[in-house]
């Protein structure tokens, strides 16, 4: 089985809820050969199969230098509902993942801010560990209405830092602010 990908790939960060969905915009300037021994089913995968009917997906390709690529991970993220990944940040041998999700079930771990959705939309941050491709980390933060992660950095201390925007009158804020 062989896929057609672009390697020209140009990188925009969210500005809106609605365009997450188109974050990675390709070029079709050239293509490489992506070769799936696996008939679609990658070891390790999150999911490996769609949870609702829009999920994310985080997929890495390793660089081709004959024109052939490999695919050693690919996964769906999301729960029931929808679920769209707005950008993503490497740090550390972490993949650092963050998005806007609707759905009530999104793995979330034991130490998560908030491990359920609090209404509507809210936004997700995931830690995939880049040597075992398992979550790390994965929280929902947000308020009674939609909000949406735009951008995300990690400091050198490894603390998450999220912009965004909300349309919740009681999204989580701190007494310091």
């Amino acid at each position: 089985k062989s896929l057609a990908v672009s390697n020209n790939a140009s990188r925009s960060r969210c500005r809106s809820r609605r365009s997450c969905s188109a974050c990675i915009k390709a070029s079709t300037s050239a293509a490489w050969t992506l070769t799936d021994s696996s008939a679609g089913r990658i070891s390790g995968a999150i999911s490996s199969q769609m949870n609702g009917p829009s999920d994310a997906f985080v997929s890495s390709l390793n660089v081709p230098t004959a024109g052939i690529g490999t695919l050693p991970y690919s996964t769906y993220i999301g729960g029931d509902v929808d679920d769209k990944i707005c950008d993503i940040l490497i740090h550390k041998g972490s993949l650092y993942v963050y998005g806007s999700s609707n759905s009530t079930d999104l793995p979330t771990s034991p130490d998560a801010y908030a491990a359920e959705l609090n209404d509507k939309e809210d936004g997700f941050v995931m830690i995939i560990n880049l040597s075992t491709y398992e979550i790390g980390a994965s929280t929902y933060i947000g308020g009674e209405n939609s909000d949406y992660p735009m951008f995300l950095d990690v400091d050198d201390k490894g603390s998450v830092h999220l912009v965004g925007g909300s349309n919740s009158k009681n999204y989580p804020l701190t007494s310091n602010c």
